[in-house]
């Protein structure tokens, strides 16, 4: 049953594998996520420049402290809240390139295997697959890492 599992997904190798690049170029595209990070790094650095001249200001000239305190905590949050998308920006680009990284292995392995394997080899097996799901009707349900889907009967 695993060996017709891979020898259907090996059957189909060189599309397996131009839909891995496909995956790939599109899911390692980080263009939108780099201009994200400049334009928030971007906007941390001016509002940490107007929360210091806040502050400079408070220090060297007489005003309302309730005025300032409020000034100073709109600077603040805006801060904050800059800092937080660039944190979960960063770590949607981090999340891309590592799919890009998995997806460049599995295609690099993919190219190297024969494309119908007579014996069983788990390495290769726990290389290709993603997981596998047996059903109630003794059916199996394999997902490679590639996101080919492939159900099989039980032997």
């Amino acid at each position: 049953m695993f060996l017709q599992a891979y020898n259907q997904l090996m059957g189909d190798r060189e599309q397996v594998i131009q839909a891995c690049e496909e995956m790939r170029s599109i899911a390692s595209d980080c263009s939108k996520l780099e201009a994200e990070i400049d334009a928030l790094n971007e906007e941390i650095q001016v509002v940490a420049g107007l929360v210091n001249q806040c502050i400079k200001e408070n220090a060297t000239t007489q005003q309302s402290q309730e005025e300032y305190t409020k000034k100073y905590n709109r600077l603040v949050k805006r801060y904050e809240k800059a800092v937080d998308r660039l944190k979960k920006v960063t770590a949607e680009r981090e999340s891309r390139m590592q799919r890009d990284r998995d997806l460049r292995i599995f295609i690099s392995s993919i190219k190297e295997q024969p494309l119908v394997l007579e014996t069983w080899d788990e390495g290769l097996w726990l290389t290709l697959l993603e997981t596998a799901t047996v059903h109630a009707d003794n059916r199996i349900a394999f997902r490679f890492k590639d996101g080919t889907d492939i159900e099989v009967g039980a032997e």
